[in-house]
């Protein structure tokens, strides 16, 4: 990883390293040394790459365990030293548990595999550019209620929420069902798109059943062009777009006619449009 320097005094003995089993030596940024396994060092670079920007001078130890912002980095693989280190908590209850000043306590089913999203989400702030506070939200891609969840956490009147994939929806539905907001959830098991079938639905069925349109977010893994060509996209105020293939350029150009966008600076695959 290029980013090793950020974090580490020793890069080049960390590099050389080939044994997946012993621990490595590593020599923090503020000079401190221990040993750590190596998918833990990973786990640092990885998340501050790809995901949430660290704090090199955050990192401490105590009694040989390390820390992170007063978080202990524990964890037999990536996703639980990730999850450790950037502040989720496990009930023993089978689900994770994140607390923050702004949003309140966000429960989460634990999924080791599909954890990323939340980590997006909640410690990227993926979606974090406008004020829902009793405003209606439209979420397209809603996964496992990841994007949902943050909207009513943080004052959304009413979420409408679209998910195709069964296996998803029905994890949405239970991960809503674990939270407690002041908004109202409206949870969908469909495909948004082109009208091809009687169980696809276009933006313009979903514009009648909002009162007030006010943000619409697209995380649909391709389905974005067919979103944005209906002309009745253009009766949000705001749009958030996260954007997947070839089609990208011309989503932004079609939303451009009536929006000014910009790119996200927490991800270059988001864009955030507002109203001319």
């Amino acid at each position: 990883m290029p980013n090793c320097e950020k974090f580490f005094m020793n890069c080049d003995e960390i590099r050389k390293h080939r044994d997946m089993v012993r621990p490595v030596r590593v020599v923090f940024a503020r000079g401190f040394e221990t040993y750590l396994p190596y998918y833990v060092v990973e786990t640092i670079l990885t998340v501050d790459y790809f995901y949430v920007p660290l704090d090199p001078y955050a990192f401490t130890t105590w009694f040989n365990r390390l820390y992170y912002n007063n978080n202990e980095v524990i964890g037999g693989n990536h996703m639980d030293v990730a999850l450790s280190m950037l502040g989720w908590k496990w009930g023993g209850d089978g689900n994770v548990y994140f607390i923050d000043d702004k949003i309140g306590t966000v429960v989460l089913g634990y999924m080791p595999t599909k954890m990323w999203k939340a980590i997006e989400v909640f410690n990227r702030r993926e979606y974090d550019f406008f004020n829902v506070k009793g405003k209606d939200v439209v979420d397209i891609g809603a996964s496992m209620g990841e994007s949902t969840l943050f909207f009513l956490k943080t004052g959304a009147l009413h979420v409408y929420a679209f998910e195709q994939n069964p296996i998803d929806f029905d994890i949405l539905v239970q991960n809503v069902q674990k939270n407690t907001f002041d908004g109202e959830a409206r949870l969908m098991n469909v495909t948004v798109g082109k009208k091809t079938a009687d169980d696809i639905v276009t933006i313009s069925e979903i514009v009648e059943m909002v009162e007030k349109p006010y943000l619409l977010k697209v995380d649909c893994g391709g389905c974005e062009k067919d979103v944005v060509a209906d002309d009745k996209v253009y009766e949000f105020e705001k749009v958030i777009v996260k954007l997947h293939g070839v089609e990208s350029k011309s989503v932004r150009e079609r939303l451009e006619k009536k929006y000014k966008c910009f790119e996200s600076p927490r991800n270059s695959d988001v864009i955030v449009c507002e109203k001319k």
